[in-house]
């Protein structure tokens, strides 16, 4: 994937610990996450799986430093008061990641989000991002910036449109 914001340079991928900071709750370690990071100006975009899910258990009483440790499949546990060793299973992204490119674009377009914003499956549809109220809106930008209406409501779906009509 070309870096979003330089334009000049792939991105990195390696798993890592990764102190999420953007969660605004302190001492928040992701473990074992990818995290894409840009040879040329340094641009760091970790993917977070399932990141609403995370923001609400993160919430959850409990003291002392969270961490949550992502296996390869994607599955997670987290280390922080009564949900101590409670396991995360994450939705595939395997059919999405074929399409990384395309999505970032699309979701920069659309919703005006870069990679580091959102988390998305293979199961993600447009409400995830938006709510069923404004999902109307987003169906006429999408046939705005993109020249078709949308056959479909999952992002997946979406994406192989716009790739099929390049």
């Amino acid at each position: 994937m070309r870096c979003p914001t330089c334009k000049k340079a792939e991105m990195l991928e390696a798993r890592e610990e990764y102190p999420y900071v953007e969660s605004g709750i302190p001492d928040v370690t992701l473990k074992n996450i990818i995290v894409r990071r840009c040879t040329a100006c340094g641009e760091v975009m970790p993917k977070i799986p399932k990141i609403s899910q995370l923001r609400s258990l993160m919430r959850l009483p409990g003291k002392g430093p969270i961490q949550i440790t992502f296996s390869i499949e994607g599955n997670c546990w987290i280390r922080r008061g009564g949900f101590s060793g409670s396991k995360i299973t994450s939705a595939s992204t395997a059919e999405v990641e074929k399409y990384a490119d395309i999505a970032s674009e699309f979701m920069l377009r659309i919703f005006d989000m870069t990679p580091d914003q959102y988390a998305i499956s293979d199961e993600s549809i447009l409400s995830d991002m938006v709510g069923r109220s404004e999902e109307p809106d987003t169906v006429a930008k999408i046939e705005a910036e993109y020249g078709f209406t949308p056959s479909t409501g999952t992002l997946l779906g979406i994406f192989r449109e716009i790739q099929d009509r390049r």
